[in-house]
């Protein structure tokens, strides 16, 4: 089995037991690679479970389920999805703006926010994910990269999670988990046993939290971020709020001809609790004290 796994400090949560105690299930195979890299792979088949880019699952809606119980989403401030710039958002128009070469959702919302609610039509240009305004006005920066980002480093920083819920009053849900359809009817039980692995890794980091965070620092040495502050914002239960409000982002960008129609997330029927934690991370970060 292909696995595949965001190498960035939001998804680390999840495949964390698997990777802190070994527990990684027989046979099964870890691909890392930033979203973008993984969304090719899942096109191309070369995946069989993975966390994809939302705006990745109109191309291939008719070939996985989604995981009901899963998601990357956020409320507001996410921290790891900026746009950095050297004018202010309502003066890009015309302007050069880099599309991080990691992202497909956070690109895609990028576009929607400046032509349809700034009224704004930049020039998009594809851009290296490391923060850097060489030969670009504006760049979007997602995921670790973003994390490294000082408040004063830039003249203008805008969190597109924030920009979103202004606009819509909705959350953002940046990834969502997919199983490839013939995998899942070939082998449900091993698909299942990886759902039960993210949810052994969650209640798990309940009772050793502190061990976990310094797992999570010692994974990613290089993110400047407060870790319990970055997770305090991060969701991974794919709860009927964020269903919505994925609904809604693809009525809107496919309007918008952005993205192909998804009439229907395709979830993977007969498996669901309705809750990948119930709010148990939550519960965890929520009262963590550094």
């Amino acid at each position: 089995m292909r696995l595949g796994y965001i190498d960035y400090l939001n998804t680390y949560p999840l495949y964390w037991r698997m990777f802190a105690r070994e527990a990684l299930p027989p046979g099964v195979e870890v691909a890392r690679g930033k979203p973008a890299e993984l969304n090719a792979l899942m096109r191309a088949g070369h995946l069989d479970l993975t966390p994809i880019s939302a705006a990745c699952l109109p191309d291939i809606q008719d070939q996985v389920y989604v995981l009901p119980d899963f998601c990357l989403a956020a409320t507001g401030n996410v921290r790891s999805v900026l746009l950095v710039s050297r004018l202010p958002i309502e003066q890009l128009d015309g302007r050069k703006v880099g599309l991080s070469t990691a992202s497909e959702t956070s690109a895609v919302l990028l576009k929607y926010l400046l032509r349809q609610c700034y009224e704004v039509n930049p020039g998009f240009v594809p851009h290296p994910p490391s923060p850097t305004l060489q030969d670009v006005d504006a760049a979007l920066v997602i995921g670790n990269d973003a994390l490294q980002v000082g408040e004063e480093e830039y003249p203008y920083t805008y969190d597109l999670g924030r920009l979103w819920q202004e606009r819509t009053g909705l959350p953002v849900v940046f990834a969502v988990f997919v199983v490839r359809r013939d995998f899942a009817d070939a082998h449900p039980e091993k698909a299942r046993g990886i759902e039960d692995q993210f949810r052994a890794s969650l209640a798990e980091i309940r009772d050793n939290r502190q061990r976990f965070l310094a797992d999570a620092e010692s994974a990613y040495p290089g993110v400047a971020a407060d870790p319990v502050d970055y997770f305090r914002v991060l969701k991974y239960d794919f709860s009927d709020a964020f269903k919505t409000s994925l609904d809604t982002y693809f009525e809107l960008v496919g309007k918008a001809g952005l993205l192909k129609p998804v009439p229907k997330i395709p979830f993977w029927p007969g498996t669901s609790s309705g809750h990948a934690d119930s709010g148990l991370w939550e519960q965890v970060f929520d009262s963590c004290e550094m």
